[in-house]
């Protein structure tokens, strides 16, 4: 199995006290396949020049057209997201080096089922629909490839 994208979203506004730290947050980050998009919601600060550092095909520096707040920010991120996961960072914030990977452990076949070839679009109970929850959940993640 491949390793699955990960979007991480950061709005940025006047973060330049906390970016240097907050991007290497998650270049240290164990899991490996992920995009960072830097979504600058009108900065009159320093945080470009300190992204500038950074940037590169993982790591993507994005240009609101006018200061609109962290919700439409985060929105204007989802858009141009390429992963099958978005995850939300504040540029203020720092991730522990196993997050990504803790969050797909825990998430990949619940919040994300895999395609069923042979689902019929029906309603109908299968032999393996389970109304207690999905205790395959974790059976699959050892032969994940992280």
């Amino acid at each position: 199995m491949s390793k699955k994208l990960v979007s991480i979203v950061v709005p940025v506004y006047n973060a330049e006290r906390f970016l240097k730290d907050t991007i290497e947050s998650v270049l240290a980050q164990t899991y490996e396949n992920w995009e960072l998009l830097l979504v600058n919601d009108c900065s009159s600060d320093k945080s470009k020049e300190i992204a500038d550092e950074y940037l590169s095909e993982k790591i993507k520096w994005i240009d609101m057209e006018s200061n609109s707040g962290a919700a439409l920010t985060r929105n204007k991120g989802i858009e141009l997201a390429n992963g099958e996961f978005i995850c939300f960072l504040d540029a203020d914030d720092l991730w522990d080096k196993d997050t990504i990977l803790y969050c797909i452990k825990k998430n990949i076949n619940f919040g994300f089922p895999e395609e069923n070839e042979d689902d019929d679009d029906d309603d109908s109970d299968d032999e393996n629909d389970n109304d207690e929850g999905n205790n395959d959940i974790n059976a699959n993640i050892d032969e994940m490839d992280y």
